[in-house]
């Protein structure tokens, strides 16, 4: 009998103390490797990004060795379609990887759900990289890690530089690119942030078949992502029998560069035994921001050339409305 009575005691099943541990470290567990898992999962997605962001700088570059011109990815091969679920990248390293490769990063970063193109500039020889769309993105503007002068967000590529930083603008440390950030309206009176401010005040060049466009001295226009400025004020007729584009009327129009504005600061003597200071090494398309962060684009002349005034020949005043 006692015998029977120790067997049946061996038999005994687990305790519901027993399985209410085993479920909680279950539980725990489950609870440690799921970030683990999902933050794997995102950078995966981020290092898929990457690659396809290259492939397109790889293709554009390509493009541009051919035809000597501008290039633009996202009319060229379509947007890098993002396949990351966060904003921004999660790993630094990529990011520096990245975008150092880049004279100016527009957009403020990537976004989940939203898109990404590259952009080469055949007049400042340098190579933009657009971050566009996405849940929380808003207007883009330039951003910020990449090459300081010129910026963008806007390009600046051998020794040009770019726009504003994400939001606040600014140059970062690494491969000195100026990223202009995307979701905001704050203009920025860093002079580095230029070209960034006065693209805000771009109209876009109508399209072919409108009937005409008046236009006025000062206006700012974009056309296939280039700045523009009208040197002159007068109606343009952009009908299908003839259609005029900024590009093509080069007395009229003047292509903005995208180096840092000079500014009263950058004043000096052009050469020994000078009695006057003067802006230096001016080129057709510079910017000048003056003391109340008003523009001026250098229409042309001599390299050195004085303060700029709304009444100077040499400087077309940026209108801001």
């Amino acid at each position: 009998m006692r015998k029977k009575e120790s067997m049946k005691k061996n038999n005994k099943g687990f305790t519901l103390a027993e399985l209410l541990i085993v479920v909680a470290i279950i539980a725990v567990l489950v609870a440690i490797f799921i970030p683990i898992f999902t933050s794997q999962l995102e950078k995966a997605r981020e290092a898929t990004d990457a690659a396809n962001i290259r492939s397109q700088y790889a293709e554009v570059m390509s493009e541009a060795i051919t035809s000597g011109g501008d290039v633009s990815g996202k009319s060229l091969y379509g947007a890098v379609q993002l396949k990351q679920k966060k904003d921004g990248w999660q790993t630094s390293n990529l990011k520096e990887n990245l975008e150092g490769m880049y004279a100016k990063v527009k957009g403020g970063g990537p976004k989940a759900g939203g898109t990404a193109w590259v952009e080469y500039i055949s007049s400042s020889e340098s190579v933009i990289l657009h971050y566009e769309g996405g849940s929380s993105s808003g207007s883009s503007s330039d951003s910020g890690s990449g090459s300081g002068g010129t910026d963008s967000g806007s390009t600046s590529g051998g020794g040009s530089s770019g726009g504003s930083g994400d939001n606040t603008g600014g140059s970062t440390s690494g491969g000195g690119t100026l990223i202009e950030g995307g979701d905001s309206d704050t203009t920025s009176t860093d002079p580095a942030d230029a070209y960034q401010n006065v693209e805000k005040l771009a109209k876009e060049w109508p399209a072919k078949g409108s009937s005409a466009v008046s236009v006025k001295r000062g206006e700012i226009y974009i056309h296939n992502n280039v700045l523009y400025i009208s040197a002159s004020t007068r109606i343009w007729d952009i009908n299908d029998k003839w259609y005029t584009t900024p590009n093509s009327q080069s007395g009229d129009f003047v292509r903005i560069n995208t180096k840092k504005a000079q500014t009263v600061a950058d004043l000096k003597k052009p050469y020994m035994g000078s009695d006057k200071e003067e802006l230096t090494n001016l080129s057709i398309g510079d910017l000048y921001q003056d003391t109340n962060n008003n523009y001026y684009v250098y229409k042309g002349g001599s390299p050195n050339n004085a303060l700029p005034s709304p009444s100077d020949g040499n400087w077309i005043f940026v209108l801001k409305e």
